[in-house]
């Protein structure tokens, strides 16, 4: 059977690790590990991937809901030992292995839920940063162009911005950007 090891010890007198320190510990290891996996839920933010990006290839995260359970770790271990080099490839395959059970498992049928988790290669987060900022830059200069734009902009702000909905598969940057096009067609391209 295939099996993990550590690497990474938090040495802090703190009962939580925070991005900084698992940051500074995971610059600090012996190795760069190929992969950082999240087995929570709302670790797939921004924040976390542009602090990480230079210290390991791929982050696994879930930007919603991770049951109690997390995700299956023999399953990962075994493919990662089994992909002959094609890690990319593994990664989804556990993902969407998770994504299946979780959804499976869930438990009451009558209740929406939804389960996600992402791959993420980190060799492509400087570009997708780049588009952030370039929608960041055309929000800030829509906003600041007439009281009616920022009217607009305001009224899907307040009503859309850090809600998270079960029932709904397309949200936070995503919906927001959709609903702000929609609102301000000069935000649209």
């Amino acid at each position: 059977a295939n099996a993990t090891r550590s690497f990474l010890i938090d040495y802090s007198k703190s009962d939580k690790l925070t991005m900084k320190s698992l940051k500074y510990a995971v610059g600090k290891a012996s190795i760069k590990p190929q992969v950082i996996y999240f087995d929570a839920c709302l670790m797939n933010c921004m924040e976390y991937l542009f602090e990480l990006k230079d210290r390991t290839d791929y982050i696994i995260a879930s930007a919603f809901l991770v049951p109690g359970w997390g995700g299956d770790y023999k399953v990962l271990t075994n493919l990662l030992a089994n992909c002959n080099e094609d890690t990319e490839s593994a990664l989804k395959d556990y993902t969407k292995a998770c994504v299946e059970q979780w959804d499976k498992n869930y438990g009451d049928e009558t209740e929406e839920s939804f389960f996600d988790m992402t791959v993420i290669r980190t060799r492509g987060l400087d570009a997708f940063g780049q588009k952030v900022r370039m929608f960041t830059d055309k929000l800030l200069q829509a906003y600041q162009s007439s009281d009616e734009v920022r009217q607009r902009i305001d009224s899907i702000t307040a009503n859309s911005v850090m809600k998270v909905y079960r029932d709904e598969h397309l949200y936070d940057l995503l919906i927001y950007s959709l609903l702000l096009a929609a609102k301000a067609p000069e935000l649209e391209t």
